[in-house]
């Protein structure tokens, strides 16, 4: 090991050393054999260098206190090689920038900072040969001031994978160089291969479901480079116009294909050509880009307007006793009877359901509500002392804000009364994966900042997990923080048409029903029957399996809005169908509450 260690020492100056009196030379009298003869003494001292340091490593008997790795010599000197190394190959390739240039010439120049032409690296993929051949030959293979052992040297110093396996054990030599070209022209030069590639990548491009620029501008961009590569093999598309303009606008998103008819209407009498459908892809994408702009600025501010209300709700006082937590969580409010808390609540104006002053129960979107008997109002405002009263203990207590009135109705009444009840936006949708397709029960909330999933979609689903940490509010009417510690991504279909989209999601235990009881009547409204509904069992209360937050529902409105005759119920058209929510009356149920 020491003596190991000693070779190291002796080739860590060697390099140094060698690298001094090099960047003290004069670089003007430098030539191509001097630069050659110092390059191959590097590579020499590198290669054993690093063979050393990988022996010591498999040893493992080397001290961590040890000056060698203490002084980090390996990455030192390896960073030396790099500089080392990359200069002298710049001055190499500054005589192939013009082939006309004579040595004497390029010498001349060295001292001049001139931009160095980086040649590509070939990695033996059939689509990469066409581009690297044309530029090699350029540069290097047709350059009568290099000799065929330089040329041999480049070409195997730009070439790795595959292609570097098949020359990797021929000699550098004069010689060698004719026969290395030949074996990479005849390996790579599979026209038939290449252009049945290129054919599939221009028509297998995916169809585009909504007006996005970058889409238009990455089917923009694949056609030009696809129809490239087909004309450097030799292949004749000067009539191929309309044929490629066919094929490629059946790709596009149905509004990008009503703008390119009505485009083209205008001249019936020829046909349109193919710089004329580029220059309409163009100024699509770039007119898009600009509205998309607006509407990022747009979101941006509203964000910034929720975050600063959100700072504000944090330092609310208790409208009870003015400490600084909500009413729901005040100890002292807990304490009052029924009937103080219910005053409380009516002198004040607050909502029954979740204690706000910014609405009424009838239009809170807070999805559960008495966790004892399901009512429409919150659990510190359920009479728990109806047992005691020697009353019916089953019954239902609704609170009539209206009048501020609290009317009891017996077993008989309660059969037949009807309740108001806040329908929220139900989807079905598609959740595809490698093994399956799954039919999921989304709620359309257009009032989330995220998107949720439960456990159990996620573990059927088999997605993978995503590792987060932060907290939501108010999802199943909690108003406290519910932790999250993982998200997902998936992508969601319409059953109703081609319409999908990427989800992420954030991973909840459970998530509530909605709608929380049968919707047994709905108004008269005969549109509603000739709907085609993205939830067809929207009156059946059914489990939610994800909530989709604002960002993905404004994605998936479409034009379109219906109203009933009383206002209450609204349809909105959508990528999955029409979507109802509003007021609905509800049949009561039966309740035990003592």
């Amino acid at each position: 090991m020491e003596g190991i260690i000693r070779v190291q020492k002796h080739i860590k100056i060697q390099i140094l050393n060698d690298y001094e009196n090099f960047q003290g030379s004069n670089k003007g009298k430098v030539t191509r054999s001097h630069i050659k003869v110092r390059l191959e003494s590097l590579e020499k001292a590198w290669s054993r260098f690093e063979d050393n340091n990988y022996e010591l490593i498999e040893m493992g008997e080397l001290p961590h206190d040890s000056e060698y790795l203490t002084d980090k010599v390996f990455d030192k000197i390896k960073e030396v090689y790099y500089e080392y190394k990359g200069e002298l190959e710049d001055i190499l390739l500054k005589e192939v920038i013009d082939p006309t240039v004579s040595s004497t010439k390029v010498r001349d120049t060295l001292s001049i900072n001139l931009p160095t032409i980086n040649l590509p690296t070939f990695s033996g993929r059939y689509t990469e040969w066409p581009s690297f051949r044309n530029l090699f030959e350029t540069l290097i293979h047709k350059n009568p001031n290099l000799h065929n052992i330089e040329k041999l040297y480049y070409l195997k110093s730009h070439i790795t994978g595959e292609a570097e396996q098949l020359l990797r054990h021929v000699p550098i030599t004069e010689a060698s160089y004719e026969d290395c070209w030949k074996l990479l022209r005849k390996r790579y030069s599979n026209k038939r291969f290449i252009a049945n590639h290129t054919l599939n990548r221009l028509f297998g491009q995916k169809n585009l479901t909504s007006e996005e620029s970058c889409g238009i501008k990455g089917i923009l961009d694949t056609t030009n480079e696809c129809l490239s590569a087909l004309s450097n093999l030799e292949i004749d598309i000067s009539t191929w116009d309309l044929l490629i303009i066919y094929l490629v606008t059946q790709k596009l998103d149905g509004e990008s294909r009503k703008l390119w008819e009505h485009n083209i209407s205008k001249d019936l009498e020829n046909l349109p050509t193919l710089d004329e459908f580029y220059t309409f892809l163009e100024n699509r994408f770039r007119a898009l880009e600009f509205l998309e702009l607006r509407e990022r600025k747009t979101i941006v501010d509203q964000r910034q307007k929720t975050h600063a209300f959100a700072t504000t709700a944090v330092i609310m006082q208790c409208s009870y006793c003015k400490m600084n937590h909500t009413l729901d969580q005040c100890t002292s409010f807990y304490k009052e009877d029924f009937d103080t808390r219910l005053q409380f609540i009516r002198n004040n104006n607050l909502c029954f359901n979740c204690f706000s002053t910014y609405h009424k129960a009838s239009s809170c979107r807070r999805l559960r509500a008495c966790q004892r008997c399901n009512g429409r109002h919150h659990t510190l405002l359920h009479r728990e002392t109806i047992a005691r009263c020697g009353l019916p203990k089953t019954g239902i207590w609704p609170l009539d804000e209206v009048h501020g009135e609290s009317n009891y109705y017996n077993n008989d009444e309660v059969k037949n009364r009807q309740l108001p009840q806040v329908m929220l936006p139900t989807a079905l949708v598609k959740v595809n994966t490698e093994n399956s397709s799954t039919t999921l029960k989304a709620l359309l909330d257009q009032g989330s900042q995220a998107s949720i999933v439960t456990e159990r979609m996620a573990e059927i689903l088999s997605l993978q997990r995503i590792p987060v940490e932060g907290a939501v509010t108010g999802v199943g009417g909690e108003d406290q923080n519910v932790a999250i510690k993982e998200m997902v991504e998936f992508n969601i279909q319409s059953t109703a048409s081609d319409f999908n989209c990427n989800v992420q999601a954030y991973v909840l235990s459970d998530l509530p029903s909605t709608p929380a009881v049968e919707v047994t009547h709905i108004v008269d409204w005969p549109e509603l029957s000739s709907l085609k509904l993205a939830d067809p069992r929207f009156d059946k209360p059914g489990k939610i399996d994800v909530i989709l937050g604002a960002e993905i529902y404004g994605r998936i409105l479409r034009y379109g809005i219906l109203r009933d005759t009383s206002y209450n119920l609204t349809a909105q058209n959508t990528h999955f169908g029409w979507i109802l929510s509003g007021r609905v009356p509800v049949m009561s149920q039966e309740f035990k509450v003592g």
